[in-house]
């Protein structure tokens, strides 16, 4: 017997002709009816979520969840593509008082649709490219469900029943498998619908190299493309790859299995090392976790109730799919093939993880310094296995149905006929089964639909609004404010859902307005914005003001612009940077404890009087050396401002700081006068540079490391050799298995 032989899987269990004797023997066009009956069971719940779901592709409108953040990464990563700039890592100064996004979250799926509009040379909108990427994905997902479970060895039936039921989970927690999660009237969690193909892609090449030693370069891609799209995911596709290790591993073939996963696994890592890295080593310090000191953990609740509440796919509704999970744990146990124990197992094995949380899986979590935003993710990849239990326990119902049979797949089969009537009736007794739970998401996807149209109804009749808006987009420099969640912004609606200060955030205009996602250390400086202290405008450069006509207006503030319904106001500032003293110089340990200096900081006199906390934050702190104010204030002569980019020419007759009012990051470089000079942070948490006496130009700009640049030209090497070596790479572990 030859190498590839011994190690080979036998053929899957198709369900339909692999019976010695049965009827499917001797009547082998029965095989095509079934497989029309099962195409029809699988196509109706997608092609009713297609036309349910058009408003998504058709309807382009501003978001108040995790879109308005994708959105920005796609534009800004369009940009700087168009621009011959650097779209890995760059600057964006509309994210909380300005943020390096791509440094700190994944941003494969922004790549790939800057991309695509990039290569169709702009003929195709950008918000068209990036909205029909998601209504792609999301009417797809269905059949990369049934091509991943085939390949790891399910029937058609139980995977085309899977594939009916992909649209139909409901719980409204929104973070596993349910639409809830990714719907412009739900999260609109972006990055996880990339996550979820890519894992079943990558969870079918695991499977098949395991059984097979072959698919290497499939899997590692896969792999690779999940780490730079979801950090979380492919963790916990990592751990599902141990999983499937033990479970398909015997006495003799473990080593080279265990062997297979760490080549597959290293390789990944090496080509997402780009990323993953520079990640890993700052991240603790410059990614926050702490948006809202006072605000509660995610999951400080580990009670059963909460637990259940989360597990729950059939909310509001009948238990649909609930009844066929369950129906499919009794049916792996039944039918003992090798996919249906591997759908079972995993099941338990990620509901449990995710109930007890045992610190030895939440190794990721302590590196980033963040307990319970992981493991509550953990729900994601539990629901994919219930999905393949859905999809078993649908099977054993065809079965006894069309085949007559309930026992095990391998069990002496009875000579009872299969009739097309049988396998109408079964096709028709699920679509029965599955109705309740098509209807219900069918009124669900239906509200999101209208809700969209609505919206986009209600900005073009307020023509107001887009007045306003150019308005404050034609002004030089500076930051806008329509309003924050905790006050009268949160009353001006547009439409059923969002808020003017979400329109002016769809525009891509640094402004102070409520969190894209609160990575930013200065986080907690736009949340707790007051905006009726001038102080607040300068140090932060809120320069225009845009209130509804009649509302309360201080009189600091300068009407710039009116209409009918709005007007616009301006505020003067000392422009994007400004002197200023810095009176102390305090350690800070961790993120909590400059937050909370920053905190104490912000209320006092400080801002107001331009005096300033240097922070040496996670070094050794250093001696404290004042500096002075500049006497009359100094002046800014010019400023220029873009992605990463800030030029200024300022001036004061005595030595000084100049502190640039965007969020300090080691990333920054400055010059003053074209030398290079040492930048420190400066509460809140803005660059400092010292400046002499004089006329000086300041050019600062945001670089990409050079440690980074090795790291991705060495990725792009592994790859190159993975598309080259292939199957190769199972010489190796193949001197493991038994001759």
């Amino acid at each position: 017997m030859s190498k590839r032989r011994r190690n080979a899987a036998p053929s899957p269990d198709t369900g339909t002709s692999s019976i010695p004797g049965s009827a499917a023997a001797e009547l082998p066009s029965a095989v095509n009816w079934e497989r029309v009956c099962l195409a029809l069971l699988a196509l109706v719940p997608l092609l009713v979520t297609a036309w349910q779901l058009l408003p998504e592709f058709t309807t382009p409108v501003p978001a108040s969840n995790d879109l308005a953040l994708h959105w920005q990464m796609v534009q800004g990563a369009s940009r700087e593509m168009a621009h011959w700039r650097n779209p890995l890592d760059f600057w964006m100064p509309q994210l909380e008082l300005g943020y390096p996004q791509f440094l700190y979250y994944q941003n494969l799926p922004h790549l790939v649709v800057a991309g695509v509009h990039r290569l169709l040379f702009g003929l195709v909108e950008l918000r068209t490219v990036f909205d029909g990427a998601r209504y792609l994905l999301l009417i797809g997902l269905p059949l990369t469900v049934y091509w991943s479970m085939r390949r790891m060895d399910f029937s058609v039936r139980a995977a085309a029943i899977s594939a009916a039921a992909t649209t139909l989970f409901a719980n409204r927690d929104g973070y596993g498998l349910e639409y809830d999660g990714q719907l412009w009237l739900g999260r609109g969690l972006f990055t996880q619908l990339w996550a979820e193909h890519l894992s079943l892609i990558a969870m079918a090449g695991l499977y098949r190299l395991m059984r097979t030693g072959r698919g290497y370069a499939g899997t590692i891609a896969a792999l690779a493309a999940l780490a730079l799209s979801h950090f979380i995911w492919s963790y916990m596709m990592a751990m599902t790859g141990v999983l499937l290790c033990v479970l398909l591993s015997t006495r003799d073939t473990w080593k080279a299995n265990l062997l297979r996963l760490i080549i597959v696994g290293a390789l990944a890592m090496a080509i997402s090392a780009y990323m993953l890295i520079p990640f890993a080593t700052s991240s603790g310090s410059y990614l926050a976790m702490f948006p809202g000191i006072t605000a509660p953990d995610l999951d400080e609740s580990r009670s059963l109730l909460s637990a259940l509440q989360r597990l729950v796919i059939d909310e509001d509704r009948w238990p649909i799919l609930t009844a066929l999970s369950l129906t499919g744990g009794v049916a792996a146990l039944v039918m003992r093939t090798r996919s249906a124990r591997f759908a079972l197992v995993g099941t338990l094995v990620w509901l449990l993880l995710y109930q007890f949380r045992p610190t030895e899986v939440n190794w990721l979590g302590r590196v980033l310094r963040y307990d319970g935003h992981l493991v509550y993710r953990f729900i994601g990849i539990a629901d994919v296995f219930l999905l393949m239990l859905i999809g078993v326990g649908g099977e054993w119902i065809w079965r006894a149905m069309v085949d007559r049979r309930v026992g095990r797949v391998d069990a002496p089969a009875t000579a009872a006929p299969r009739s097309l009537g049988a396998m109408l009736a079964a096709t028709a007794l699920l679509l029965a089964i599955l109705s309740p739970a098509m209807r219900d998401r069918a009124t669900f996807f239906g509200r999101d639909g209208r809700a969209m149209t609505a919206t986009r109804a209600a900005l073009a009749a307020d023509s107001d609004l887009t007045t306003v808006l150019d308005t404050i987009a034609a002004q030089p420099g500076g930051r806008a404010y329509m309003g924050l969640a905790s006050n009268g912004g949160k009353q001006w609606r547009i439409g059923p859902l969002i808020r003017a200060y979400d329109v002016l955030k769809d525009r891509g205009q640094p402004a102070v307005a409520p969190l894209f996602q609160g990575l930013s250390l200065n986080a907690d400086m736009v949340v707790s914005f007051r905006d009726r202290d001038p102080a607040q405008y300068d140090l932060l450069d809120v320069r225009y003001v845009a209130l509804p006509s009649g509302a309360p207006v201080d009189g600091f503030m300068t009407p710039l612009a009116r209409t009918p319904r709005y007007t616009v106001y301006r505020v003067a500032t000392t422009g994007m940077a400004t002197y200023g003293a810095v009176v102390e110089r305090h350690a800070a340990g961790s993120q909590l404890d400059l937050l909370r200096g920053v905190d104490q900081w912000s209320k006092s006199a400080g801002p107001a009087a331009k005096q300033f906390i240097r922070w040496d934050f996670r070094q050794p702190g250093g001696a404290s050396m004042p500096t002075g104010a500049c006497p009359g204030g100094g002046r800014t002569l010019s400023e220029h401002a873009d992605a990463g980019i800030i030029d200024l020419v300022v001036a004061c007759d005595s030595p000084s700081s100049l502190i640039i009012k965007t969020t300090y990051h080691p990333n920054w470089r400055v010059t003053v006068d074209g030398r290079p000079v040492s930048t420190y942070m400066v509460s809140p948490v803005f660059i400092g540079i010292d400046l002499p006496a004089g006329q000086h130009t300041i050019a600062a700009r945001y670089t990409m490391a050079t440690g980074k640049w090795i790291l991705l030209a060495f990725g792009a090497l592994v790859l190159a050799i993975v598309c080259m070596v292939r199957d190769r790479f199972d010489a190796l572990p193949r001197r493991f298995l038994p001759v």
